[in-house]
């Protein structure tokens, strides 16, 4: 069982080694935790970005690590949108994380839709 914890990412613009220590230490000073078990990003940043950040964090967690990702539109046309989607799914498939879901959800608005993902497989 693990006690939640939420570590803020204040450092989106740059995905760099600094950026990853920094997170190495913000983890381990607030939790004492060693590894993230659930990854959660609502964060307005195209959805590739959003992808190659949780990548650029694997060495952060867990092996059965949880996703749970915002897919917002930012190119306006909804057939490039959905193409975005299944680029994302398919970088996330290729660096390990499997069962890959993309819904609709009720809070989502209509120009968003939400991934659930998890590290490793089920």
């Amino acid at each position: 069982e693990h006690e939640g914890v939420f570590v803020h990412l204040k450092r989106l613009a740059s995905l760099s080694e600094d950026f990853l220590e920094g997170m190495r230490q913000e983890l381990e000073s607030s939790s004492g935790q060693q590894l993230i078990s659930m990854y959660v990003c609502d964060a307005n940043v195209h959805p590739e970005f959003a992808a190659k950040v949780l990548i650029h964090l694997q060495p952060l967690q867990a092996e059965d690590c949880w996703v749970v990702m915002s897919l917002k539109n930012f190119c306006g046309g909804h057939l490039r949108w959905e193409k975005e989607i299944e680029d994302v799914v398919r970088l996330l498939e290729s660096n390990g994380y499997s069962s890959c879901k993309v819904l609709h959800l009720f809070a989502n608005a209509p120009k968003e839709k939400t991934l659930i993902a998890r590290r490793g497989g089920l």
